[in-house]
């Protein structure tokens, strides 16, 4: 295997420990017995909230590994010094 694709990959260990399954065992308990204790539209709630929790990280991977948080924030800073930098350089080549 390439080195490239071993940094990429990782040590795959997340799951191998017992912290990690008691850790899993009691959310996926807690996401059981939720419901019987909360009403409809709690339950409903959470449901929508956890669907766009999933959106949220994805999107942030994706602009994480892109930089287009960083573009963005090149762009929103870049554009109002745009026209002092062109006024500047135009008054340095009439004034030579």
């Amino acid at each position: 295997m390439p080195r490239w694709v071993r940094l990429l990959n990782g040590p795959q260990t997340l799951g191998r420990g017992p912290l990690f399954w008691v850790g899993f065992v009691l959310a996926m308990g807690a996401a059981l017995v939720y419901p019987a204790f909360a009403d409809a539209w709690s339950v409903g709630n959470t449901a929508y909230f956890l669907c766009w929790v999933f959106m949220a990280l994805g999107l942030s991977l994706i602009w994480g590994y892109t930089g287009r948080l960083a573009l963005v924030r090149r762009l929103s800073s870049g554009f109002p010094g745009t026209p002092m930098v062109w006024s500047r350089s135009t008054l340095a080549r009439h004034t030579v």
